[in-house]
């Protein structure tokens, strides 16, 4: 437990101030804004599907288009971080190659600009049911649909496990939310109100052995 909150702690020692998640629709497309600010480091998460490949890359999702050289996306391997790195005019690399990491709608990064910059991440808006699969100890989640959500209103807080951790960053610090069977989801002695907001992902703590599977439904009808 120690060694993987040291993890996060390392990531996360530059302050992170959350900025304003904008979503906008139009029949099947969709954009969210997402605004990281010089130097933060903010956990981002593509709630969108792809319009043109069905396994989209960094620069399928994040782009090109004015990102500022030298940005890095760090994503958790399970134990540590695999780091892509932007070159302007050159693209996304990871070490000496492109990056070819696929970017899914269930699954979460870091993202780190020498410069603010904000990322216009476009798609289309899901309109089917979504599987998830959480494994044992810590991932990164994102919530796969570009809706707020309450985590007691999401499947993925329904089937939670005694014991089981969401923890999701305030300033510098990260917030717990625990699971309690027979009682529900808390955040210190009160009943938790997080809400998923498009664009942002967090940290799941999961205290069962394996994985285990389910399908996040639809929140909304286009």
């Amino acid at each position: 437990m120690k060694r993987i909150l040291s993890i996060l702690a390392v990531v996360a020692l530059v302050a992170m101030t959350v900025q304003a998640v904008e979503v906008k629709s139009e029949n099947v497309a969709g954009v969210i804004n997402v605004s990281v600010d010089a130097a933060e480091y903010k956990l981002i998460g593509m709630s969108l599907d792809d319009i043109e490949t069905l396994d989209p890359t960094l620069a399928d999702v994040l782009g090109t288009d004015g990102v500022p050289d030298g940005t890095v996306v760090y994503i958790f391997n399970g134990l540590g971080y695999d780091p892509h790195i932007y070159y302007d005019g050159f693209g996304w690399y990871e070490g000496a190659d492109l990056s070819t990491a696929v970017v899914d709608r269930v699954t979460g990064f870091w993202v780190k600009c020498p410069a603010a910059h904000t990322f216009s991440l476009t798609g289309e808006v899901p309109d089917y049911d979504t599987t998830m699969t959480l494994g044992e100890g810590y991932q990164i989640v994102n919530y796969p649909f570009p809706a707020a959500v309450a985590l007691t209103d999401s499947v993925i807080g329904t089937t939670a496990a005694d014991g089981d951790k969401i923890y999701v960053l305030d300033g510098t610090d990260y917030v717990p939310h625990i699971y309690y069977a027979g009682f529900g989801w808390y955040d210190g002695p009160d009943l938790s109100t997080l809400v998923f907001n498009p664009g942002d992902s967090f940290w799941y703590q999961r205290v069962g052995t394996g994985e285990v599977s389910f399908d996040e439904t639809v929140p909304y009808t286009l």
